[in-house]
């Protein structure tokens, strides 16, 4: 794969952005290295430049792709994304509070999923201490 993306791009850069928890990598100041996201795999942003005189003798890339991108993507945003902390705080202590059915009705949560099912969260949110130390931005 990488010899191939090495003979399709005029050039390519990695900025890698660390953050693998199996890794146990140390900062500069010696504090662990955090993920940007709450995964466990480490994050890189990859950029591949082609020059436009070699470019447009190839196949043309808006000629492949749709015209369209749905930008980021999450199946529980209403309840897990808003303006500020304080917001989202509130949320988040009014949606461990509310019946389970309330829940599922105000914040259209239609069914659940294998990895998410609304009693579990309600009674996690319940059980730990909601506060602005559990977000990040």
């Amino acid at each position: 794969m990488r010899y191939h993306l090495l003979k399709t791009f005029d050039e390519i850069y990695v900025i890698n952005l660390h953050g693998n928890v199996m890794k146990k990598e140390k900062t500069e100041d010696g504090s662990n290295d955090e993920n940007i996201f709450d995964i466990r795999a480490g994050v890189a942003i990859s950029i591949f430049i082609k020059y436009a005189d070699i470019y447009h003798k190839e196949i043309l890339l808006r000629n492949i792709y749709i015209n369209y991108n749905v930008a980021v993507s999450t199946e529980r945003g209403q309840i897990a994304i808003d303006f500020t902390k304080e917001e989202l705080l509130e949320k988040l202590n009014e949606f461990a509070s509310l019946e389970e059915q309330t829940a599922r009705d105000k914040y259209d949560l239609k069914i659940d999923s294998r990895n998410w099912k609304l009693p579990v969260v309600q009674q996690f949110l319940k059980y730990i201490k909601i506060d602005e130390n559990i977000l990040r931005e």
